[in-house]
Formats: structure tokens, sequence, C-alpha cells
């Protein structure tokens, strides 16, 4: 990787749909391909991006919290997912 991506800051622009360009000189000096599946993990700073094959499930959240606290997480994004599905669909 070189050190002059290190040393700069980027802006992206997120579109209506949610989507948002990697800079080139980051795609290039992280090897992020097009087509290629990434991982976005929720960090306490942000978001971090990973490659899909560096991420194993089991090791995703070692450190972050327990399984029981991982487990209440999951709980509780799927009751709001629920209520929100719920309230937003119209008949």
């Amino acid at each position: 990787m070189s050190e002059e991506v290190l040393e700069e800051v980027y802006k992206s622009r997120v579109s209506s749909k949610g989507q948002l360009t990697l800079p080139k000189n980051l795609r290039k000096a992280y090897h992020v391909h097009e087509g290629e599946t990434v991982v976005l993990v929720p960090v306490k700073e942000g978001i971090l991006l990973k490659h899909s094959e560096d991420v194993r499930l089991s090791g995703l959240w070692r450190g972050l919290c327990t399984p029981g606290e991982a487990e209440k997480w999951v709980e509780e994004l799927r009751s709001q997912w629920r209520l929100k599905k719920s309230t937003s669909s119209t008949p």
C-alpha cells in the first residue's frame, strides 16, 4: 500500500440508493475490484470496509462484545426491521 493513500482524506457522496464510490487510488491501494463483495463492519469510529474473504463470521465480533450481547443486538435489529416493515407496508 502506498503511504500517500494514508496521508490523504477522501470524500464520497452517497447516492439516493445508498451507494458510494470508492476513489480509484483507494481501490487500487487496497485491491478492491469491480464486482467484489465486501463486508461493512460498524465500529465505534465509523464503518470498517473489509474484503469478504478476510472476515470469518466466528471472529467478526471477537473483542467487541460477548456472544450473548451479539445475540441480543441482532434480536433488537430484527425487531426494529420487523416494526419498520410492518409500518411501511401499504395495502
